[in-house]
């Protein structure tokens, strides 16, 4: 495997001796970490089961830095405390043998000593520590599917045909959507007007995004972003709509599945709506994401 940290849209390499670290190994980028919901009556023996959560992932990376002299393996210990500081959001990339990529993102929490134990002339050995707070990875090619008035748009990744029907200005289109990942993928939505009434459902999971008696006008958009800690509806990007989404929609919950959750990984959304032209369309963006490596 080989690893690259990206901070601040820069990329650093961590592989080879010409790099600023040779990669040696990790401990943590296995299954995630998590805890189970019990409860229990007061006569009852035993208890039960009620699922579990998740909770935040430690990884640590090791790592040899050699210098082609004793000042040049200064210099890099210090480029290694910065590209690691405690403000930075830190993306490691993950390289596979089978050419998969897997990105997770976290913030450093320790192992940067530096220890003079583990230092000989112009080699130093030293351990990254990371804790991500959503200890799922992620694969950093996004999954976009496009639902509009004849068809797909040339926007998607994979081309796909849209079976709809259309009358005089309205969409009924369903997709189904293969999900190969192994975790649940919290998408992120635009609704380009002209449209009314439109409802996003995914029927494979039984949720559903219902903006029933809303008009989003021509030349506007609605972005829904369903990640954890956004959860937002915005009109054009700033202004909060999320009282126009019905009081029975699944905005905290509205996700596409993995398998066993929607068979073999495969989620059919459905988009409705009225009063729309050929400009009007729905655009959902998502990565696939996964438990473990």
């Amino acid at each position: 495997m080989r690893v690259y940290a990206i901070v601040g849209g820069t990329e650093y390499p961590l592989n080879d001796d010409a790099d600023l670290a040779v990669f040696w190994g990790e401990d943590g980028l296995g299954s995630a970490p998590l805890h189970r919901l019990n409860e229990r009556g007061p006569l009852q023996h035993g208890e039960t089961d009620r699922g579990f959560r998740l909770d935040p992932r430690q990884v640590t990376y090791i790592f040899h830095i050699k210098g082609t002299d004793p000042a040049d393996l200064w210099s890099k210990r210090r480029q290694m405390t910065q590209i690691f500081g405690p403000a930075n959001l830190i993306t490691m990339r993950h390289e596979l043998p089978d050419g998969s990529v897997r990105c997770l993102d976290g913030y450093y929490v320790g192992g940067l000593s530096m220890s003079a134990n583990d230092r000989l002339y112009r080699y130093q050995r030293v351990a990254v520590t990371l804790r991500a707070p959503d200890p799922s990875l992620y694969d950093p090619e996004a999954l976009a599917v496009t639902f509009q008035l004849g068809g797909g748009s040339d926007a998607l990744v994979i081309p796909m045909t849209i079976p709809m029907v259309v009358g005089a200005s309205e969409i009924d289109a369903t997709q189904e959507i293969g999900y190969s990942g192994t975790w649940l993928s919290y998408p992120m939505i635009r609704i380009t007007g002209p449209i009314t009434d439109c409802v996003i459902t995914n029927e494979s999971t039984g949720e559903k995004l219902d903006f029933t008696g809303v008009t989003i006008a021509a030349g506007h958009y609605y972005d829904i972003d369903l990640r954890y800690g956004h959860k937002t509806v915005l009109l054009d990007g700033v202004t909060n709509k999320l009282a126009d989404l019905s009081t029975d929609s699944d905005l905290a919950t509205f996700h596409l599945a993995p398998h066993p959750e929607a068979l073999g990984g495969v989620n059919s959304i459905r988009v409705v709506g009225a009063n729309v032209t050929e400009a009007s369309k729905v655009e959902i963006v998502a990565f696939k994401r996964y438990i473990g490596l």
